[in-house]
């Protein structure tokens, strides 16, 4: 994991990446990871410490100040967030404001489908069984998502992934606000996810739920004196057990 040599197989690579909400004063610092099919990489950290920043810096939805970042072996660093998701199979899923909140649920199922490719049988059978689990409680489906609760909306998020079937998922605090039914739906995702051989890259503040399914797991600490150019950086790479 933090032995970044180039590999065929890699999906995903940062190497010494520098990203923040401005040029000049990145917040997170020398990051360099790298992820392969089935890996889960779960990172932890402070609040404010960057844990959001980084999977933005990474998606191109915010600026960083150099270093590179890699998807499938090609160069991204440049690339537009627009230009990134239309090109690669990506998911993602934010801390807050999940699904798009002036369409319906069921808008939102088509948007999702319109970016899967080539969904197989057992893609369908995943996605006939999540429909059961997360959105059996909708009765109505041209509710705009705007108008649910928090939770509601992540069950939403969530099915449209699924549906998606990306090859890399970034999932930035999916536990929050999550009762204990969708935490097992969620849980249970994750290690399908796991099993085909798909990639994701997780922030989460809740350790016991982030140790269950990690594979990989990293800490953002803050960075050492000589590196006060930016306040944190990943550190202390641990296989989960």
């Amino acid at each position: 994991m933090d032995n970044c040599t180039s590999d065929d197989s890699v999906l995903l690579e940062t190497i010494a990446l520098n990203g923040g909400y401005l040029r000049h004063q990145p917040v997170v610092g020398d990051v360099s990871l790298q992820l392969r099919p089935g890996e889960i990489l779960g990172i932890s950290g402070l609040n404010g410490s960057g844990k959001s920043t980084l999977i933005k810096s990474v998606l191109g939805l915010t600026p960083f100040r150099s270093g590179s970042v890699k998807i499938s072996n090609i160069e991204v660093s440049k690339w537009s967030a627009e230009r990134l998701f239309k090109t690669h199979c990506i998911g993602y899923l934010p801390q807050y404001e999940r699904g798009f909140a002036g369409l319906t649920i069921k808008e939102n199922i088509i948007i999702a489908t319109k970016a899967r490719t080539n969904p197989n049988r057992r893609h369908l059978d995943l996605e006939k069984e999540f429909k059961e689990r997360l959105l059996g409680n909708f009765s109505n489906l041209t509710q705009y998502v705007g108008d649910l609760s928090g939770g509601e909306r992540t069950r939403i998020a969530l099915f449209c992934l699924v549906v998606a079937s990306p090859k890399i998922t970034f999932l930035d605090e999916p536990s929050a606000g999550l009762d204990t039914e969708v935490l097992g739906h969620l849980q249970y995702l994750i290690n399908l996810w796991e099993q085909n051989g798909r990639t994701i890259l997780l922030i989460e503040q809740n350790q016991t739920f982030l140790d269950s399914v990690a594979t990989l797991r990293a800490e953002l600490t803050e960075a050492k004196a000589d590196e006060k150019i930016f306040g944190y950086t990943l550190r202390h790479f641990l296989t989960s057990s």
